[in-house]
């Protein structure tokens, strides 16, 4: 009886009851409900819907200069759904080359200063440099330079008329190891046929990557092809245009139409595309003697007898 008495004490059953419903409340009807899944997924519901909690937003940090976004460590699953960011360097969808090259720029935040010195304004062009349509006189190809086949060179050389090509006056590097000589005539390139400098250059693209081309000569008075091989790739046979002149200039060859059509003049008598020095003017010490009358082989540098002993 005493015991009973004990037991059914109201602070006792106080207590009892505090513990059962702290129970109920915060271990029974608190607790997350854990469904089963089928066991093909090895994964509970509540480890399921962890994923579908979304990630957090990416950070922000602060660094000397442009502000840069770190990547979140957490990537969802559907990251396929993710509108990527636009890359500036390639073309828009739908806009062809030709319209995005046409678009106006934008302007350049940060520009290159500009001042005296060239160089540190230098920028790339954003077009296509048009290069004026004018006669090329000499092509430079694996080392050799060639010019155009003209009848009086043709005859001074003993090329026959019927030969078209253009002809080489100087062979070094790849083409002088092959045993390509001063004085053949290239007439095709791989089987494409060359009739002046400009199906010249044509011809040697079709073979610019390539390390090895059948060059058809005339050589020694007949025929004969030659196949070239080198280490590297052959590249593009490159063109030179006849060079500036002075406006008071004498023609150095016979008449062949305006000066303009080959020739940039210079009219303020300063040749800017030439050298006032080269390596021609280094090696001769002392200026050789000429002949009275004789046309100047070079440009325009004062009296002639400044620098010459002149014979009459």
């Amino acid at each position: 009886m005493n015991r009973f008495e004990r037991i059914a004490n109201p602070v006792v059953v106080t207590l009892v009851l505090c513990a059962a419903v702290y129970v109920y409340f915060f271990y029974v009807r608190g607790a997350p409900v854990l469904r089963s899944v089928p066991q093909t997924t090895g994964e509970t519901e509540n480890e399921r819907n962890w994923e579908q909690v979304p990630p957090k937003e990416n950070r922000v940090v602060a660094v000397a200069g442009t502000v840069q976004q770190l990547e979140s460590p957490i990537v969802p699953r559907n990251a396929q759904n993710v509108t990527p960011l636009p890359n500036p360097l390639e073309t828009p969808q739908g806009t062809s080359v030709a319209a995005a090259a046409a678009a106006p720029a934008a302007p350049n935040p940060d520009p290159l200063p500009s001042g005296p010195n060239p160089g540190a304004a230098a920028t790339v062009p954003g077009q296509p440099v048009v290069v004026p349509d004018v006669p090329f006189i000499e092509g430079h190809w694996i080392g050799l330079e060639t010019i155009p086949l003209t009848a009086a060179i043709a005859q001074a050389n003993a090329i026959p008329p019927e030969v078209t090509g253009v002809l080489i006056d100087e062979v070094t590097l790849l083409s002088a190891a092959v045993g390509i000589v001063a004085g053949d005539v290239i007439t095709a390139v791989n089987g494409k046929k060359v009739t002046d400098l400009k199906t010249f250059q044509a011809a040697t693209k079709d073979v610019a990557q390539s390390n090895k081309a059948s060059v058809a000569l005339f050589s020694g008075g007949k025929p004969k092809t030659m196949m070239v091989v080198g280490t590297d790739a052959l590249g593009v046979a490159q063109m030179e245009a006849a060079p500036m002149i002075l406006a008071t200039a004498r023609s150095p060859h016979p008449y062949y139409g305006p000066c303009d059509r080959c020739h940039a003049i210079a009219k303020n008598g300063f040749n800017a595309n030439q050298l006032l020095k080269d390596q021609g003017d280094a090696l001769n010490k002392v200026a050789p003697n000429i002949r009275a009358g004789t046309l100047p082989p070079h440009r325009n540098r004062g009296k002639c007898t400044s620098c010459h002993v002149v014979i009459f």
